[in-house]
């Protein structure tokens, strides 16, 4: 998360192809994931342009995946990642994303990380958990910097909505994630369009509403994302 899109990520060699995304839920959670409803943008964690320079850094490649250089070009062959696979993975870590909410009950980081535990098998958590609060600790000093929940550290209030907190984190996320497109224009255009601002019209974003997504939360959350999302391939 130390940067937008994928010009961040290191150029290996000739990249693979991808025809199939990432293994069963079953292989990664330790439930039955839920499924989120159908909402606008489409997950799109990692585009298109990330995943194929993430499928470059891995050495352990089958050359016969690769395209071939095109020689009336010249140009140095390129990653073969189906929209279909790169769909699977993106929806993948919009139900992931969903769940971990669902089990915290709420967008404190407090809440979320044993939150992780509940829903990613044990291996996989403590891994996830340990990379996202070394991801936290370079923006804040600590993942235990609870001033950087709320303003003031206030505690939140109001009821938890699962839904709303959902759309706000996902959005948030697509922003912060180095693996993405998506820039704050895009997510304030879908903030309004989905109304989830508040009512006079200032956003909650980061206010101390309880189903808003603080920028610890956030980052925490995307760094998860990340992780998973570049082991998939």
């Amino acid at each position: 998360m130390h940067g937008k899109g994928a010009e961040s990520l290191d150029m290996a060699s000739v990249p693979r192809s991808r025809s199939t995304s990432i293994s069963s839920d079953s292989q990664l959670s330790r439930i039955n994931l839920v499924s989120p409803p159908s909402v606008d943008p489409k997950p799109a964690f990692i585009a298109s342009s990330a995943a194929s320079q993430i499928i470059t850094t891995d050495q352990e490649f089958n050359t016969a995946d690769f395209v071939a250089e095109d020689e009336s070009t010249g140009s140095a062959a390129s990653a073969l990642v189906t929209p279909t696979a790169l769909e699977a993975l993106n929806g993948f870590l919009d139900h992931l994303l969903f769940n971990i909410l669902a089990a915290a009950k709420s967008t404190r980081l407090s809440c979320i990380r044993p939150a992780v535990a509940d829903v990613l098998k044990p291996r996989l958590a403590r891994e996830v958990v340990s990379v996202a609060d070394d991801e936290l600790s370079d923006y804040i000093g600590g993942a235990e910097d609870e001033q950087f929940e709320f303003p003031g550290g206030e505690a939140p209030g109001g009821d938890f909505d699962l839904i709303r907190s959902w759309k706000l984190t996902r959005l948030r996320s697509m922003v912060y994630t180095r693996l993405g497109d998506m820039e704050e224009d895009d997510e304030d255009e879908y903030i309004a369009q989905e109304r989830l601002g508040e009512s006079e019209g200032a956003s909650r974003r980061f206010s101390s509403h309880v189903g808003n997504i603080t920028p610890a939360a956030a980052i925490f959350l995307t760094s998860i994302i990340e992780y998973i999302g570049e082991q998939a391939w």
